[in-house]
């Protein structure tokens, strides 16, 4: 299957206005915290946009500039981010100020895909990750440190990163075409 997408058309058209309506507090803080493998954690406050009983999508503001695979995210960007609890992976979905979309970049996980504790949702990171950029083939990131993981995990991460190389274009396609009417 031909994960290659063309999303130059999608964008979350009032884009401008979500900042805005969450910012006023009509949205819950949730904490995001990503465990990693090697123990560290990284906390982010963020809003609640949505939460079902197997999926919770959360709005970030980005804060600071990343460089990810020679691509830069940085102010005044944003991210949808979406997690499942019965996938083996979450989907950042990154979007310009105006709501044009960007790129997606999933994280291998482990299942469950994330527990909910006192307004935390909990995810361990797994090492590897996708990048899907519009019009590109999706290409796994981080396999040199996965030498440093055990056997399970580094099976475990393998499998999942070489599924979803196949099936990402599907899976943010799908989606962005999910998210609540008032995002589109």
């Amino acid at each position: 299957m031909n994960s290659e997408m063309n999303l130059d058309h999608c964008k979350i058209e009032n884009g401008k206005a979500i900042k805005k309506v969450l910012d006023n507090q009509l949205a819950p803080i949730i904490i995001e915290c990503k465990k990693t493998f090697w123990g560290s954690e990284n906390c982010v406050d963020c809003r609640l946009i949505l939460r079902e009983s197997d999926r919770i999508l959360l709005f970030h503001a980005i804060e600071k500039q990343w460089n990810i695979d020679g691509m830069i995210i940085e102010p005044p960007m944003f991210t949808i981010a979406t997690y499942w609890i019965d996938r083996p992976y979450n989907l950042y979905c990154w979007f310009n100020k105006d709501g044009s979309y960007v790129a997606a970049y999933f994280n291998v996980v482990e299942l469950p895909g994330y527990r909910f504790e006192n307004n935390t949702l909990i995810y361990y990171d797994l090492v590897l990750d996708v990048l899907v950029r519009p019009n590109q083939r999706p290409v796994v990131l981080d396999m040199d440190e996965l030498s440093s993981t055990d056997k399970v995990t580094s099976a475990h991460a393998k499998h999942v990163s070489e599924s979803l190389l196949k099936s990402a274009g599907r899976i943010v396609n799908e989606n962005l075409s999910t998210l609540p009417m008032w995002l589109r």
